[in-house]
Parts: structure tokens; sequence; C-alpha cells
């Protein structure tokens, strides 16, 4: 878990206790994210505008450091390329680092993906949109980009607020999107177009997540309600 208190800590689930805290951030700790073939690395980004890589087989010790230009708002593992991580930031750039380059090396590539910050990051688990890449801004656009080069693929505009979260379908030809104008929408990949819009909370949605068999999309909001939507 990574907090506000600058720290990042390890807890364990049998005993319920922290096992271990990370204290190399100097602001806000604002993402965390697991590898998913490495199970003692993990990645964390925060408002001191830098991203750690700390390997718990270590106790954390001597992690790796990259620094960005701006406050880290997302951070994901490239699930088809497990050395590497996508980062978004507040100033809306989002960029590729292969972790085999180093600490503080250059990234693969880094692009102004949007005019306000990029709140969120979701890469397509699925082999039929291998390496899609989803972000959500405060901008208030969906778009997707090609997450091997950083190529530009296509945007979505429809909300009339800041977008906080996105999620891809099981069979990655949709992805759904929750914004603070209290809606979630539904964008068709292949034509490119609104597929469908889902107005049930009464306040901001900050949390969509779709299930693995695509058949649901649960959404969490500010008006505290919990809802599953049928697909």
């Amino acid at each position: 878990s990574g907090s506000a208190d600058k720290t990042l800590k390890v807890w364990d689930l049998e005993s319920l206790k922290c096992v271990n805290t990370l204290t190399h951030h100097e602001d806000k700790v604002q993402a965390v994210t697991w590898n998913p073939t490495e199970s003692q690395v993990i990645a964390s980004g925060g408002f001191d505008r830098a991203v750690y890589l700390s390997d718990l087989r270590s106790s954390g010790s001597g992690s790796v450091k990259w620094a960005l230009r701006s406050d880290v708002e997302a951070l994901i593992w490239d699930l088809h390329e497990p050395t590497s991580f996508l980062v978004s930031g507040e100033d809306g750039t989002v960029a590729k680092y292969d972790t085999r380059m180093g600490g503080g090396s250059d990234p693969v590539w880094s692009i102004a993906a949007h005019d306000k910050a990029c709140c969120d990051l979701s890469l397509c688990a699925s082999p039929r949109g291998r390496g899609l890449l989803a972000t959500g801004s405060l901008d208030k656009s969906v778009k997707l980009w090609n997450g091997h080069t950083g190529k530009f693929v296509c945007s979505f505009f429809g909300h009339v607020a800041p977008v906080y979260q996105v999620s891809w379908s099981a069979d990655s030809r949709l992805v759904c999107s929750g914004s603070k104008d209290s809606t979630l929408k539904v964008w068709d990949l292949r034509t490119k177009k609104l597929r469908g819009d889902l107005p049930g909370h009464e306040d901001e949605v900050f949390a969509v997540d779709w299930c693995g068999t695509g058949a649901f999309v649960a959404s969490g909001g500010r008006d505290r309600c919990l809802k599953l939507w049928r697909h």
C-alpha cells in the first residue's frame, strides 16, 4: 500500500501485520504495482516526480530510481513485456521504461498524450488486442495507443468532466471509462464510437473494472455505491 505519509508498506495477509516499510519516496505515494512475473519486485510512483523499483528479497534496500518531469498519476507493468513499465504524469505525459536499461535511463518512448493530467492507464491483456493501451484524463477524453511504440490509435470524446479510470473488456473489443460526470461509458474499438452510456451513479465515478469473463462491469463512486452492470 502507498500513502500520503510518503511510505510504502507490505502486509502479510495471514498475520495482518506490516512486514516491510519502504521510505524512499519524498512525497505522497500515488501508485503501487507488483511485477507480473517477479513476485518480490514492486514498482511505486509518487508526487515526488519519481518511480522506484524495489526488490523485497533485499528488503527494498538499494531501490532503483527514475526521475520524471511531473508527479506520477498512474503506473502499470507491461503484461507483454514484464521488464518494462508504463507511467503517466500530472502534465499529461505517458512514457514507457525498460528496467533492463537501469535506473535513471531514458524512456523507450514518451508522448504528450493529454492536455491535462493522465489519471489512469489500462493495457489490454487479450491476445486479440495485444499491446493496446487505454488512457483517461482530466481533459475529459479517453485515448488508445500502441503500447509497444507509443503511436496514437484513436480518441473517444463524450464525457463532460474528467475521466478517472479506464478498463478493457476480456475480449479487447470494448473499453469502459468512469468519470467525474457520474457516468460510465462503453467504447467500441471496432467502430471507434460510443457503444453505451451508463448513468446510474449520483456522483463522481472513481473506480471501474471489467470482470475476467466480460459479463459484468463493476463501478464505485463518491455516492458510496458499488454497482454491477451486465454486458
